[in-house]
């Protein structure tokens, strides 16, 4: 399984205050998530497949502040590094849970 941590494309305080967020992908799909206590999102492999995404894929993130919502798709450049994923501070990168345990 992978996911993605949210520290990475959001406040921190507004993370704190909302576990449950609705989460759209692609404008097509959405889903209801829990983020975990490390600020998780886990995609599970299935989802993964049908959209196209494997670990170290670049997303932009945009988040509706009045609503729990999220959405998010496939950043054109895919070569970012960390550091300028974090500077964007809308990007994240997703990973593998199990290596991020």
């Amino acid at each position: 399984m992978i996911g993605l941590f949210l520290y990475q494309t959001m406040p921190t305080e507004l993370i704190k205050a909302r576990r449950l967020f609705f989460f759209y992908i692609r404008d097509a799909m959405s889903y209801t998530v829990e983020i975990t206590k490390d600020n998780l999102i886990p995609i599970p492999d299935t989802l993964c497949a049908e959209l196209g995404f494997t670990v170290g894929d670049i997303l932009v993130c945009a988040m509706d502040k009045d609503r729990a919502e999220i959405s998010m798709k496939k950043h054109s450049d895919q070569t970012l590094t960390d550091e300028q994923i974090s500077a964007a501070g809308n990007l994240t990168r997703l990973v593998s849970i199990e290596a991020a345990k």
